[in-house]
């Protein structure tokens, strides 16, 4: 039984130190509730993971633009009905950044954690940061997505599109 779990810490070592994994359908689940497909999936040699990042938006393009930044999972019923809402209000809004972070992405946690120090509370499904999607726009921090952060969103996206 001892060789068994000898064998085991080898071979778990052995995949630790890989430099790249590849694979189309790789799935991470973080904290048990969300999931993410990923295409790629990199270890440095610290053996610390990293998910490939989206490209930046431009610094330069964001000047004097209106920017809602939203923290979300990719697929929770809230985060996907915020972003078919992001959508549709793109067409009264087309110079509207909308800035995407996954929060299963660690590298995002503390830019959310960050901005979330800046407001006391959130509006909306929780006043304290506990529902995603978490979303800045205007001076204001958004907790979850229903009708009336619906409703506050839009107002304060076409405050700052005039």
């Amino acid at each position: 039984m001892k060789l068994y779990y000898i064998f085991l810490i080898i071979t778990l070592f052995l995949l630790c130190s890989c430099t790249k994994i590849e694979n189309e359908e790789t799935t991470i689940l973080t904290e048990g509730i969300t999931e993410q497909k990923t295409s790629e999936i990199s270890v440095d040699e610290k053996q610390e993971s990293q998910v490939e990042k989206p490209p930046e938006i431009d610094e330069k393009s964001k000047e004097n633009k209106p920017i809602l930044i939203m923290f979300h999972n990719g697929q929770g019923p809230m985060c996907l009905e915020q972003l078919d809402f992001l959508e549709e209000i793109k067409n009264e809004c087309p110079q509207l950044i909308v800035e995407e972070h996954l929060t299963t992405d660690p590298d995002t946690r503390p830019f959310m954690y960050e901005l979330e120090s800046q407001y006391e509370q959130s509006i909306g499904v929780s006043d304290h940061f506990g529902y995603l999607p978490i979303t800045f726009v205007n001076n204001h921090a958004y907790s979850g997505f229903d009708d009336v952060v619906k409703e506050k969103l839009e107002q304060d996206i076409k405050e700052i599109c005039k």
